[in-house]
């Protein structure tokens, strides 16, 4: 786990760097796509793969699936 503290425009940019590091591993290997899951009461579910745009959202502090702020 990554904490970040700071503008989601510019986590997006860390994350979609070329970079050489385990944040390649989280980006599908460099594919700019990283799997997501969500907990549940039954176990993790797997929700569609975060694309640049996704992950930005979900860092400004949006849920992805309704565009609401979290929490």
């Amino acid at each position: 786990m990554k904490i970040y503290r700071g503008s989601a425009a510019a986590a997006r940019h860390y994350v979609e760097a070329d970079r050489s590091r385990a944040d390649d591993y989280y980006l599908a290997e460099g594919s700019g796509l990283a799997m997501r899951f969500v907990a549940s009461t039954d176990g993790l579910d797997r929700r569609p793969d975060t694309d640049g745009s996704t992950y930005e959202r979900w860092i400004a502090g949006f849920e992805v699936e309704t565009g609401k702020p979290k929490g």
